[in-house]
């Protein structure tokens, strides 16, 4: 019994630090779609190896997807941070976006951005 506390209590604290460190996404939009960011599980930090910053924006590496400063917002903890689309849908006044397309894209502090 006191085996199964001992792993249990560990694995708590990540879940729970997972969670808290999750919440600051709550509530925030996209700059320029203003879609909301994330609805739970749509956001993750990503490394930094796979961004590199362009004139005007960032690339995320691993698609080649543009990410403008109009849409980069601040990051809370000097990583970087995208969040993803769901599913493909169509919005007639934004346009189409497809599964895995950046719904929000947050970067460490920089002097250029939308939301710095």
């Amino acid at each position: 019994m006191r085996r199964s506390v001992k792993i249990l209590i560990p694995a708590l604290a990540i879940v729970s630090t997972e969670a808290m460190a999750h919440e600051w996404y709550t509530g925030k939009t996209d700059p320029v779609t203003g879609f909301d960011c994330c609805g739970g599980s749509e956001c993750a930090p990503i490394p930094e190896s796979e961004v590199k910053e362009m004139p005007g924006g960032y690339i995320y590496l691993p698609t080649g997807e543009f990410i403008p400063y109009l849409r980069v917002q601040h990051s809370h903890d000097r990583q970087f941070h995208r969040c993803i689309y769901q599913s493909e849908f169509l919005n007639l006044d934004q346009g189409s976006f497809r599964k895995g397309d950046t719904r929000c894209f947050f970067a460490p502090h920089t002097e250029i951005g939308a939301a710095f």
